[in-house]
């Protein structure tokens, strides 16, 4: 210890001679280590950390999967859910569940809280008891929700939010949705199911779905696939097993039920990895690239610490002489270079915590556990870790290097002007090379993303979206089940928004393009049959009058929905192009007729004429393809939940205090909620392809700057070793153009070898990216050229600035800097 401590006396007093050294030196460590650690805090954050359940390891996401996409698991119905529970083995308990938001009336003002309808065995999965109260028995599964009627659980947030932290909250009775349910539960602050980036505020019985009965009901049709499933694993069961009996068992039941569930399966997954396995792997790629920055700082210490070694060289050589022994001076230029990792790992860190706030700020908003992304124990440990590694990393190569030079005698040099070895120019050398290589592997990366991102942001999404706000409603009242009072208040909202100063066109939607909903249902046409199992299906869309208008969606051919459309009228619906080019190839679409699975009401006469067709537009990414859409006519098919999206000059701040007193007017129970513009809707959609973009642009210009401070240092200490010889070289006849080819040249050689070996590099590992590209190969040839001229200029401008100085050296100045 007392020769450790020795050590950490002496490389503290040497460093306190070498501030300017060793700021730089500290710097570029905290530099590369805050970076990796920024990435690695929200990889934690989201994908690593363990999730707050007992035995969370056991705790199994199940669901179906379809041919096409065999790796995600899909909802499922309540048949096939109860067919799940009943014949399986390897589970203590399934459990199902769906997310809704819910309305909660009776206060001042309604208001909307995020909810999940959930099986009575949903909480035991977790193993967490309440804070207040119970949780749900098997009773409230059945309608009406047993003999206490329809039931509540809320989340601790939700009681104190909602009920003022009310400790007789238990046998109250609260309004969702029109309908009256009792308090019997209040969760604990720390429980937080499903995974979701807003938590949820509170849970309802599946009583209220029971009430449901019929062919085509949530509870009885088993292509109503609303429900994701959850399950804790026995404790002699493992995923694999579990995975092999689930598949079994919907093997069974694709046979048993061909007409719904041909051609599915069953798979069973670990539940935070259904939620994070695709962002998963881009962290991960992330991290690896990250990697690369800390490697350049790394290079960038050890050529500091190379060229510090050279003027250090006599010291050591006297330090041998008078009795260290060589495995002493090796531990003292360890232990030096350890400190200055730590110093910077230390410098890192504080980094990284301003980091992981930025991350948390600029991440995806869906993403789960966004708002954790922080400086905890696992990432101060990876830290530490980290920082140790980088200190041996950039530390045994310059320590060893003086070790071994040591052991060849430099106390034999003579004169006050220690020269670089051979061997130690090329490591110097070599080390550039690697920089210049990882660079360009960085900067390749980065420009892929960056021409991948602009494409995606110059998309046509076809409509446009500027100008436009939008706000939710929902009707919840029993009144509303009635079709002609929902498209009468529809209406008393549409026209008194409509005379609002400001406002050129106002319409409403059921499913927001954007928004992150678009529910899909079969479609039958008139004269055609279909194989079972191959029947054709389309995104559903329940509009109001003049929402093509509103939304600036073109019109191909016929017409769009109007007020004229009313609940005693012939029913007619409009199509997109995909639609009418899918289903109708080599046909007019206009005037047939097709009949759609799902209805608001109940129909005479299930066939809908079509009579316009509307140009594509996107719905919930700007690079995805085309799919059929069909547009109902609000008027005709009446829905309780609508979006509104207004076009004009009118302010926010003037138009949701406006509609509020329009909704007060025609129903004080109807809330307004989800208040944005529809430019930020698809600014959210590509927040997680601009996170990757920023951070890999932020991480490549490090580099960048990085590997050309290298080439810049190499070449200074080549220019300052070989001053006599060019001084003598000039003595003798050479000119400055003499002095800068020699030392450009000598540049231009590591540059060069380093754009070769990153080129090939970059053409093999930009392939792993092909999964987070648009529209861009990974091997564009435009970027490769772009990334290569960008980098081989910067490391031209850092060979031609120790050039320049070279060029203007005085032969007499440089011959008496050996004497």
């Amino acid at each position: 210890m007392d020769s450790i401590l020795q050590d950490l006396r002496f490389a503290l007093r040497t460093f306190g001679k070498k501030p300017g050294f060793t700021l730089i030196v500290v710097l570029t460590l905290a530099l590369g280590i805050g970076a990796n650690t920024t990435v690695f805090s929200l990889l934690n954050a989201v994908v690593l950390k363990p999730l707050p359940y007992e035995g969370a390891d056991r705790i199994m996401g199940v669901g179906q999967t379809w041919p096409d996409s065999r790796d995600r698991l899909s909802t499922t119905s309540w048949r096939n859910f109860n067919d799940w529970r009943d014949r399986q083995k390897s589970f203590e308990k399934l459990a199902a569940y769906y997310v809704g938001g819910v309305i909660m009336t009776g206060n001042d003002s309604p208001q909307r809280l995020r909810g999940a309808v959930v099986s009575s065995d949903f909480f035991s999965i977790f193993k967490v008891e309440p804070e207040l109260g119970r949780v749900f028995q098997p009773v409230e599964d059945t309608k009406g929700g047993g003999p206490e009627g329809l039931t509540v659980v809320l989340s601790s947030d939700a009681w104190r939010k909602y009920f003022g932290g009310d400790p007789n909250i238990l046998g109250r009775k609260v309004t969702l949705d029109g309908r009256e349910y009792r308090v019997i539960g209040v969760m604990p602050q720390r429980f937080a199911f499903p995974l979701l980036a807003k938590p949820i505020e509170l849970w309802t019985s599946v009583g209220h779905d029971a009430e449901r009965v019929g062919p085509g009901s949530i509870m009885e049709s088993r292509g109503y696939c609303v429900w994701n499933v959850v399950g804790r694993l026995k404790k002699n069961a493992s995923p694999e097993q579990a995975g092999k009996e689930m598949g079994d068992i919907g093997a069974e039941i694709a046979r048993e039920f061909p007409d719904t569930n041909k051609e599915s399966s069953v798979a069973v997954k670990p539940v935070l990895d259904q939620y994070t396995g695709k962002i998963a792997q881009s962290l991960k790629l992330l991290l690896w690239s990250v990697s690369l920055v800390l490697l350049i700082a790394c290079a960038n210490v050890a050529n500091l610490l190379l060229g510090r070694g050279v003027s250090r060289r006599r010291e050591i050589a006297i330090r041998s002489a008078v009795g260290a022994g060589s495995g002493r001076i090796f531990r003292q230029l360890l232990t030096e270079c350890l400190l200055l990792a730590m110093v910077g790992g230390g410098l890192g860190t504080l980094l990284a915590w301003k980091g992981a706030q930025l991350m948390a700020a600029i991440g995806p908003r869906d993403l789960p556990r966004l708002d954790e992304t922080g400086i905890d124990g696992r990432v101060l440990l990876f830290a530490l870790g980290l920082s140790l590694a980088t200190g041996l990393l950039f530390g045994l190569i310059p320590a060893f290097q003086s070790y071994r030079e040591n052991l060849f005698g430099l106390f034999k040099e003579s004169g006050t002007t220690a020269t670089d070895s051979r061997g130690r120019s090329r490591l110097r050398g070599a080390l550039v090379v690697a920089e210049i290589s990882f660079a360009l592997v960085l900067l390749t990366g980065s420009g892929l993303l960056m021409r991948s991102f602009l494409k995606l942001q110059s998309v046509d999404p076809g409509f446009n979206p500027e100008g436009l706000q939008t706000f939710v409603i929902e009707m919840t009242d029993k009144r509303y089940e009635s079709p002609e009072n929902t498209v009468a208040v529809y209406r008393d909202i549409r026209e008194g928004i409509a005379k609002l100063p400001g406002v050129t066109s106002v319409s409403a939607v059921s499913w927001l393009p954007f928004s992150g909903d678009e529910p899909s249902t079969g479609v039958s046409i008139q004269g055609r049959t279909f194989e079972k199992g191959k029947e054709p299906s389309a995104i559903l869309r329940l509009v109001g009058t003049d929402y093509f208008k509103t939304m600036s969606i073109a019109l191909v051919k016929g017409r769009a929905t109007a007020e004229s459309d009313t609940l005693a009228s012939p029913n007619v619906v409009v199509v997109n192009e995909a639609f009418a080019q899918r289903l109708f190839p080599n046909e007019d679409a206009i005037g047939k007729r097709i009949s759609p699975s799902f209805s608001t009401r109940k129909l005479v006469d299930p066939m809908w004429t079509i009579v316009g067709v509307v140009k594509n537009s996107k719905r919930n990414a700007l690079d995805e393809k085309p799919e059929p859409e069909m547009f109902f006519p609000l008027t005709q098919m009446p829905y309780t939940g609508l979006t509104f999206v207004v076009r004009g000059d009118i302010p926010t701040t003037t138009l949701i205090p406006a509609t509020r007193g329009i909704l007060a007017r025609a129903d004080r129970t109807i809330p307004i909620y989800g208040i944005r513009s529809l430019n930020e809707y698809i600014s959210l959609s590509m927040a997680e392809p601009r996170l990757y973009t920023t951070l890999l642009g932020a991480f490549a210009t490090l580099a960048l700057t990085l590997s050309a401070i290298g080439l810049f240092g190499v070449m200074s200490f080549f220019v300052s070793q070989r001053t006599a010889e060019i001084g003598i070289r000039m003595a003798l006849g050479a000119n400055s153009a003499d002095a800068l080819k020699l030392v450009i040249g000598q540049g231009l050689k590591l540059t060069f070898l380093g754009l070769a070996i990153g080129l090939t590099a970059a053409f093999y590992l930009s392939r792993l990216l092909a999964g987070l590209l648009f529209d861009v190969t990974p091997n564009d040839p435009l970027t490769f050229s772009l990334v290569t001229i960008v980098l081989g200029f910067v490391a031209l401008l850092a060979c031609w600035i120790p050039a320049r100085r070279a060029a203007m050296t005085d032969p007499l100045k440089a011959l008496r800097h050996e004497s």
